[in-house]
C-alpha cells in the first residue's frame, strides 16, 4: 500500500546518489519507483519516531544485507541490470 494511499500529505525531498544507483532508479516502472520511495520514507519516519540515529539503521540496513548475502559486488550487479 502506498503512503498516497493511506491519507498522508507527500513532500518532495532531494537525495544524493551516486550516478549508477540514480541511473538504475530511474530506469525503473513508475510503480516500483513508488514502491522504493515509499519503503524510503517509512523507514525514516520510523527513525524520528524511535529517537534511532541514522547511523546505527544504516548499519542495521548493512548487517542484515550481509547476513542475507549481499556483497558489494552482487549490489554492484543488481544496480548494472538494465
Amino acid at each position: 500500500m502506498l503512503l498516497e494511499n493511506v491519507g498522508m500529505k507527500m513532500e518532495v525531498i532531494n537525495i544524493r546518489v551516486d550516478a549508477e544507483t540514480a541511473k538504475a532508479f530511474k530506469s525503473l516502472p513508475e510503480e516500483d519507483r513508488r514502491k522504493l520511495e515509499a519503503l524510503l520514507s517509512i523507514r525514516l519516519s520510523e527513525v524520528s519516531r524511535h529517537g534511532e540515529s541514522l547511523e546505527n539503521v544504516m548499519k542495521e540496513i548493512s548487517d542484515k544485507a550481509k547476513a542475507r548475502g549481499l556483497t558489494p559486488e552482487i549490489l554492484k550487479s543488481l544496480l548494472d541490470e538494465e
